[in-house]
């Protein structure tokens, strides 16, 4: 992966990295205001193919004087299943299975690129099960980065790849919101829930309150939904906008695969909203020969 870091001085603003990635927002903190700095890093998977960095995404936010800066990165690792049938801990009956061989490899391959990219919390997309995130957790690769903190929820895909989390600091909890039913705000026809499922991750970091909502939205396979991958776009973004009016100095993150392309209504539902402020995409902050989230094949 082609790595580019820009800086930015942050007051009220919102920051946001990859619009088929990651999108956050940082309000204002009035106690804290001149101290606030950010990185940005460059591109990762939005459509969930291949392996290596290239599919990886990074975001790192950084409080002046400190010297350590909170780091996240979202990556969609593609079909990280174990070599054990009928090990999807719920109702998949797509589910693969690959060899002993390959399962291993794909995980050394997989904790080499987060050996490399050293996230402080890390989201991962299209995980079978808690075991496979814990052999890849206790990876040598990353046994300096001690993800100690891990959480895999089962949620409605019937492929059995799952939104997996995994943190080197505490995590107050997580809320999954798979049986959560919605609709589209301006098409309420038709009732939806999540493709596979949204986490609702709280955190804190040095104080403050981080608040990181990992998506996988339902991708662009025949037959396409785009009406549905818009409901959840806008369903998430409702979320986020209900924690930022409860908790208005939280640090909010929206991140994962959105299976979408820059400027497309999902994306947009994200970023903009409707009872929020607008979240700002730090990809915009790349030159256009980095801005990339997906390469084909």
């Amino acid at each position: 992966m082609a790595h580019h870091t820009e800086v930015h001085t942050l007051r009220s603003a919102c920051f946001a990295l990859a619009a088929s990635l990651l999108i956050a927002c940082m309000p204002a903190d009035p106690s804290a205001e001149e101290d606030q700095d950010a990185a940005a890093g460059s591109a990762g998977s939005a459509g969930g193919g291949g392996n290596g960095t290239q599919d990886a995404a990074v975001d790192v936010v950084e409080e002046l004087q400190s010297p350590e800066p909170l780091r996240l990165v979202s990556w969609n690792a593609h079909n990280v299943y174990d070599n054990i049938s009928a090990n999807c801990g719920s109702y998949c009956p797509y589910e693969e299975t690959v060899s002993l061989s390959d399962y291993q490899e794909k995980v050394s391959d997989i904790a080499a690129t987060l050996a490399k990219l050293a996230g402080d919390v890390v989201i991962l997309q299209e995980v079978e099960n808690p075991a496979v995130l814990d052999k890849i957790a206790t990876s040598s690769a990353l046994s300096s980065l001690n993800y100690k903190h891990r959480h895999l929820e089962f949620g409605n895909d019937p492929r059995g790849i799952n939104i997996a989390l995994l943190s080197r600091y505490p995590v107050d909890s997580v809320i999954s919101h798979k049986k959560d039913q919605f609709t589209q705000m301006d098409n309420p026809g038709e009732i939806y829930r999540y493709t596979r499922d949204a986490l609702e991750i709280h955190m804190t970091y040095r104080g403050k309150h981080v608040v990181i909502f990992g998506v996988h939205f339902k991708a662009k396979l025949d037959p396409d939904d785009p009406e549905k991958r818009l409901a959840e776009a806008q369903h998430v973004r409702a979320l986020a906008d209900n924690t930022l009016q409860n908790y208005p100095t939280a640090y909010v993150w929206i991140l994962g695969d959105f299976n979408d392309d820059e400027g497309t209504p999902p994306v947009n539902a994200v970023q903009k909203g409707r009872n929020g402020p607008n979240f700002v995409d730090a990809m915009m902050s790349l030159s256009a020969g980095d801005r990339y989230s997906y390469i084909y094949s």
